[in-house]
């Protein structure tokens, strides 16, 4: 062995050569416990072909370059099998000394002589990493042989937390090593490596202390800003550094072409405005400074592209009022659009709405979604917007509609005046307004089609006098659609509207007591009603009689007797069906 501690020495040797040929008789030169050196030969089986071998000159100096000095006697090795020789009283491991040997042939008469490479007594000198570079799902490192002429071989260290050697390359010219080792892929982490020399006697020099690391390459998307963002770590110990970072892109599967040029000092670049469903592919190449050709390929980093897809369309589909106090809406949204949640607003005018409800959007998405206002008042027009929510928290497409609200009033000659606000839908076309009746519950029956400027309607309900029950109105828009996705006829229904006919009373102007008309009593021809009362006066303005039942008539008496004749007034009140005070005054004759 040359050495037993570390020597941090880098000696760069070269070739000398004397005389008209070189050989490799000398592999190698060893330091010895004792301090002498010791000279190791590879003698050819026949080192003279043709002539007589002479013998071994061996030369040394304490330079390089010499001037060098000839050990005695000469020739120094006779021996043409000699395998070692050694130079006593060195001290070596702590002088360096330069060693050739010169092949001497007498060839009749004729010296020749042959010299070998210079080595000296250090350990083999660790090569130049030119670089460390990917190539799919492998390493490759490339260095420069190495200076120590007697380098034998290489070993490839891979660097990780310490230096485990995992292969060896014979050859001093063979200057390339593929790693596939599995575990050291360079697509999965940035691997490094660095490399020793070892020389015939398997003495191995300290490795290169400036291992390089592959370029590990790595990439996000922003689906939200549609953008691709690239990192990668910086390529170290190049001896010149490095001068730009050049990033390469291919378009599905087209050629690569330069995308960025970047400085030595940029580890991170963004590519905006990607379109989805385009696959992008990406390496970066590094280059050495300082004139050297060096350069350096990252792993290949590939991105389908997917990004956040906005709604083409959002709709309502129906703005209806259900049961009592409750308003149903549906709507339909684009199924390709990347959706969390529509956000339902609410308010009793366009301009004033406020958070009502948020509806999660399915995976797949529902064909139409729904959602049911309850508690709302329909004696009033609701405004709603519905917006549908991407999974990047941006609202698209608010969507608007209003519910119709139905009113009206009763005249005294019982004619159901009907008034109705319009109904919007976006993108909704008004084919009709068409009012329904509903008398006493029996169910509801068109009376009336009208256009879609109509907002009254005016209904005679004179023939339904004699029924007990409500008269109740809807008002429904019929409405088709601009949109493709939306083809067929819609309906919107308005709250519900009741009416009381007012009663009509017929009052007798006398009774007769004694007569064939005993008793005076009103007819109601409608009598739904309660509260009911009349009251008759005299002409000083006493009450003379009281009935709170429809059923009890006058019978023209006064405290049992019979009332005075002459004229008498009435009052009759009761309460309709609508909640309406009826109130009707009047005279009555008493005549005998």
């Amino acid at each position: 062995m040359k050495k037993y501690t570390i020597i941090l020495m880098l000696l760069i040797c070269s070739r000398l050569s004397f005389g008209q040929a070189l050989n490799d008789t000398l592999i190698c030169v060893n330091n010895q416990l004792n301090g002498d050196v010791l000279l190791s030969l590879s003698p050819p089986a026949n080192p003279c072909p043709g002539c007589t071998f002479v013998g071994y000159n061996v030369f040394y100096a304490t330079a390089f370059g010499g001037p060098y000095t000839q050990f005695v006697p000469n020739p120094t090795i006779t021996n043409p099998a000699a395998v070692t020789f050694t130079h006593i009283g060195a001290n070596g491991n702590s002088n360096t000394y330069y060693y050739y040997l010169e092949t001497v042939c007498d060839c009749a008469g004729t010296f020749v002589y042959s010299h070998t490479d210079t080595i000296d007594n250090q350990d083999p000198v660790a090569p130049s990493i030119n670089h460390v570079t990917v190539n799919g799902s492998n390493a490759v490192i490339e260095w420069t042989p190495s200076p120590s002429p007697e380098t034998y071989a290489y070993i490839i260290y891979y660097v990780q937390g310490g230096n485990f050697i995992i292969d060896t390359v014979y050859g001093h010219n063979n200057t390339t090593y593929t790693d596939v080792i599995a575990a050291h892929n360079p697509n999965n982490a940035s691997c490094a490596y660095t490399i020793a020399a070892l020389d015939r006697c398997n003495t191995l020099g300290i490795f290169n202390l400036s291992p390089q690391h592959t370029i590990h390459l790595t990439s996000s998307q922003d689906r939200c800003a549609q953008t691709v963002t690239l990192n990668w770590n910086f390529y170290t110990n190049w001896p010149g550094g490095v001068f730009k970072y050049v990033v390469y892109a291919s378009l599905n599967g087209g050629p690569y072409q330069v995308a960025q040029t970047l400085s030595a000092t940029d580890q991170t670049v963004t590519f905006t405005n990607v379109n989805d469903g385009d696959q992008w592919c990406y390496f970066v190449r590094a280059y050495e400074s300082g004139g050297r050709l060096d350069s350096s390929i990252s792993n290949v980093r590939c991105e389908k592209i997917n990004i956040v897809q906005a709604p083409s369309y959002n709709q309502f589909e129906t703005c209806t009022d259900a049961s009592t106090s409750t308003v149903d809406l549906a709507w339909i949204c684009d199924p390709a659009a990347d959706l969390i949640s529509f956000e339902i607003k609410h308010g009793l005018t366009p301009g004033s709405l406020n958070n009502l409800a948020t509806v999660t959007a399915t995976h797949p998405p529902l064909s139409v979604y729904t959602y049911s206002h309850s508690g709302v008042s329909q004696q009033q027009v609701n405004y709603y917007t519905i917006s549908a929510i991407d999974s990047c928290n941006q609202a698209y497409l608010i969507t608007h509609a209003n519910t119709i609200y139905l009113s009206g009033v009763t005249t005294l000659d019982n004619i159901s005046e009907l008034r109705w606000t319009p109904f919007y839908m976006d993108s909704a076309m008004i084919n009709n307004y068409m009012v329904y009746r509903n008398v006493g519950g029996a169910g509801w029956n068109l009376i009336a089609t009208l256009s879609d400027t109509a907002r009254t309607y005016k209904d005679d309900v004179k023939a339904f006098y004699a029924v007990q029950d409500q008269i109740c109105y809807h008002v429904m828009a019929n409405y088709t659609f601009h949109l493709p996705v939306l083809p067929a006829n819609y309906n919107s229904l308005s709250n519900e509207w009741c009416a009381s006919p007012y009663s009509t009373i017929y009052v007798p102007n006398a009774v007769f007591p004694k007569g064939n008309n005993k008793v005076f009593k009103p007819i109601i021809a409608f009598p739904e009603f309660t509260d009911y009362r009349m009251d008759i006066f005299n002409r000083w303005g006493e009450r003379v009689f009281t009935s709170v039942d429809y059923n009890i008539g006058w019978d023209g008496t006064t405290n049992g007797k019979d009332a005075i004749e002459g004229n008498y007034t009435f009052l009759i009140t009761f309460t309709k069906a609508d909640g309406k005070q009826f109130v009707q005054q009047g005279n009555v004759a008493v005549v005998y």
